[in-house]
């Protein structure tokens, strides 16, 4: 059988990886982000910040638990909270998580409808930590922040659809800031399509200005505004 060298990983189970033979599961490259999970101490940066109307007493899984599970559930594509029935079959997916089961597909939906604004403000939080835990291995001078629009057209009925009349159609037009060297992101917005590109961009910039110095920032003319400009310049920042 050919087989990689083998590897032991931070958790503390013993996997050969190969190329055939066995019982095999679509799963495996997991393993992967299991060991940046673990040595990240994802889960517990995630309850560091993690904000959500958690009412519960007594509870089987804590919500950083079914966060994390609902990150393993995305790397594989699987965007939904019922998609945990067809992963519970796998034998390998659930041993990716703590407690080696995963939660239901109620347990999920509870979790979602516990979210709200102040919850998306945390995560935020926590992204802004990861980047800046991952810029200090790159060593730069100056960090570039590059802001932009984008325009995702829509076909139904979504929450917030609205008509762009730059794009002529109809959908969101959300708010982005990437490093420009390292394309890491600072940070996404959301977005009813009918707002201008640069409306709101001054609250969506501040937490990257209140968190790192020696920025250059990079916008296009639809950012040219005295509000931004302004508070750009009171930081010292370009």
């Amino acid at each position: 059988m050919n087989s990689l060298p083998n590897h032991r990983f931070q958790n503390k189970s013993f996997y050969q990886l190969s190329f055939d033979g066995g019982h095999l599961t679509q799963y495996g490259g997991l393993i992967f982000f299991q060991e940046l999970f673990s040595q990240l101490k994802l889960k517990e940066r995630i309850s560091k910040y993690l904000v959500t109307n958690d009412q519960r007493r007594y509870c089987r899984y804590s919500d950083s638990d079914i966060l994390v599970q609902f990150l393993f559930q995305l790397l594989t594509g699987y965007g939904t909270d019922y998609a945990c029935k067809e992963l519970s079959a796998d034998t390998y997916f659930p041993k990716l998580l703590e407690g080696g089961q995963l939660a239901s597909q109620p347990t999920l939906s509870r979790f979602l409808s516990r979210t709200d604004e102040e919850t998306v403000h945390s995560l935020r939080c926590l992204n802004l930590e990861l980047v800046e835990f991952f810029l200090q291995f790159h060593q730069l001078n100056q960090l570039i922040v590059d802001i932009d629009s984008t325009h995702f057209t829509t076909y139904g009925k979504q929450e917030g659809v609205a008509y762009n009349a730059h794009y002529r159609a109809h959908g969101y037009h959300p708010l982005y800031a990437f490093e420009g060297k390292t394309g890491y992101c600072f940070n996404a917005q959301l977005r009813p399509g009918n707002r201008y590109c640069s409306e709101e961009a001054d609250s969506f910039i501040t937490p990257v200005l209140e968190r790192f110095n020696q920025l250059l920032f990079r916008m296009d003319s639809g950012f040219a505004t005295p509000k931004l400009y302004d508070l750009i310049e009171k930081t010292g920042q370009y």
